[in-house]
C-alpha cells in the first residue's frame, strides 16, 4: 500500500472514539431496520459477504460513506482484527491490512518515506503529489484571475482610453 499515492489519499479521516461509535450506530440502525436483507457483497478474500456486519468497527473513512473497518467476525480462514474496506454502495471489498498494528506500520512507512506533507490550508496530511496538484490548480486560478483583470483593463482602455486623453 505504501507508495506515491499514499494511504491517507484514500482514507483521510481517522475517526475519534465518538465518531467510531456514531458511524457504527448509524450502520447498526440500518442493519436492524432490514436495509441490507436483499444485499450481499462480493469481497476478495476471507471476509463475510454481509453488506455490513455488526462486528465491523469503522476506524477510518473517506468522507463519502465508505470505511476501513476492524473485522471482528472474519471467515474461518481470515484473521480476527483484519482491516477491511466497506463501501456504502458495494459492501465489503478487500483486506487492506492483516491487523491494526500493520495498518499503523503502513502509515508510519509512508510518513518516513516522505509521502505526506502537512497542508496548512486544509489542516491535514496530504500526499506530496496532492499538495503539488492543489498548488498548481491554485496558481492556475490565480493566473486566470490576473489574466481576467488584465483583459478587463485592456478592454476598458480600448473602449475609453482614447476618449479620456
Amino acid at each position: 500500500m505504501s507508495g506515491s499515492q499514499g494511504f491517507i489519499d484514500n482514507w483521510p479521516e481517522f475517526y475519534s472514539l465518538s465518531s467510531i461509535l456514531e458511524q457504527w450506530d448509524c450502520w447498526r440502525d440500518l442493519l436492524e431496520a432490514g436495509e441490507f436483507l436483499e444485499f450481499e457483497s462480493e469481497p476478495k478474500g476471507p471476509i463475510k459477504t454481509d453488506w455490513w456486519n455488526i462486528k465491523w468497527i469503522p476506524l477510518l473513512g473517506n468522507r463519502g460513506g465508505d470505511h476501513c473497518c476492524l473485522d471482528l467476525d472474519p471467515l474461518p480462514d481470515g484473521q480476527l482484527g483484519q482491516i477491511i474496506t466497506m463501501w456504502h454502495d458495494i459492501g465489503a471489498e478487500e483486506i487492506i491490512a492483516p491487523s491494526f498494528k500493520k495498518l499503523l506500520a503502513i502509515l508510519a512507512d509512508d510518513l518516513n518515506a516522505g509521502v505526506y506533507i502537512f497542508s496548512e490550508e486544509f489542516g491535514e496530511l496530504v500526499t506530496v503529489t496532492e499538495f503539488e496538484e492543489r498548488n498548481v490548480e491554485q496558481r492556475k486560478q490565480e493566473h486566470m484571475g490576473q489574466l481576467g483583470q488584465f483583459l478587463k483593463r485592456a478592454q476598458f482602455i480600448k473602449q475609453y482610453g482614447k476618449n479620456s486623453s
